[in-house]
């Protein structure tokens, strides 16, 4: 069965009341990193209109069989590494990773990554569910996910792609099964659906493993003291994009939002501030939290508390 084969397969499994793919919104979301042993761990997706997700996904699988691969890998193809990308020619594997952050740019709505330390994410609440970064974070992205569809459409439906194989995949769809109600998510009352696929079953997974590794590479070479900024993830962050940082500080677990422009030392060193040990650095952010009003997660302590007591969440 061919990726277009496949993927009009999970949409005819979403749609049994015989509904049109061109009124659905589409999200599709990865990870980057492994939260278990990795100090920079990320969860990124997309969202986009179902028309232009028909549109770009041919786009997409044409690129893919122009330099001859069955599917993109972003690590592979910045490296040359892997059973598909080891024998590409650099200029092919430039050209590829260039052709799918054009097509990004001109499809999606929005791309939205979440960045955190698990070493220092917070949570202990006692449940499994909340206590799990990607669990959380999935929740959050999802959430902002519907606050856009919500913006933009009267009356929306929504299907959600995400990457499967995750260690802790089992929590997170506890997680959003127990915080996703459908009096909450969309007028309607419907739900959206939640399918976890592979990335070769829908080629639009790949589109957030693009921006999933790119997020990463660039908070680690941050971490690593770099202020330069790769020039694909420049172009990639031309068009609508949110990072969301996630750190626990002084007592509360906060979530920052901010955009990429241009190279920026002074906020590099805020980022380093949030991954590092060094007191000097501790200092640095505690006189940031001071200077301006850094926002707390929508899910405090204080709220997790409330949940737990009966006072269910809801986006």
């Amino acid at each position: 069965m061919s990726t277009r084969d496949q993927f009009s397969r999970l949409i005819d499994v979403l749609l049994p009341r015989g509904g049109y793919v061109l009124a659905l919104w589409e999200a599709y979301i990865d990870e980057s990193g492994d939260e278990g042993s990795d100090d920079v761990f990320v969860v990124s997706g997309y969202l986009f209109r179902s028309d232009k997700a028909v549109v770009m996904q041919e786009k997409w699988a044409r690129a893919l069989r122009r330099v001859g691969v069955p599917y993109f890998h972003m690590v592979d193809c910045a490296h040359g590494s892997g059973k598909h990308y080891k024998d590409l020619k650099p200029e092919k594997r430039d050209w590829l990773a260039r052709r799918c952050i054009d097509l990004i740019k001109k499809n999606s709505e929005t791309g939205i990554s979440f960045v955190v330390n698990p070493p220092k994410w917070g949570f202990k609440s006692g449940r499994e569910d909340f206590d799990n970064s990607y669990a959380y974070i999935m929740t959050m992205l999802i959430g902002h996910f519907f606050t856009h569809i919500n913006r933009n459409d009267a009356d929306p439906d929504a299907a959600i792609f995400i990457e499967q194989g995750h260690s802790t995949q089992s929590l997170a769809r506890k997680h959003l099964d127990f915080a996703i109600l459908p009096d909450k998510v969309f007028p309607s009352g419907r739900l959206p659906s939640f399918s976890f696929v592979a990335k070769e079953q829908a080629c639009l997974l790949q589109a957030a493993d693009l921006l999933a590794w790119q997020t990463a590479k660039y908070v680690k070479d941050v971490v690593n003291g770099k202020d330069t900024i790769r020039k694909d993830f420049e172009a990639l962050n031309e068009v609508d994009h949110h990072t969301f940082y996630l750190y626990h500080h002084d007592g509360v677990n906060v979530v920052r939002d901010y955009r990429l422009i241009g190279n920026r030392p002074a906020f590099h060193k805020l980022i380093r501030s949030i991954f590092s040990d060094d007191e000097a650095e501790k200092e640095f952010l505690d006189k940031a939290h001071k200077m301006r009003h850094f926002g707390k997660a929508e899910w405090n302590e204080e709220n997790i508390k409330k949940f737990l007591n009966g006072s269910r969440f809801a986006f």
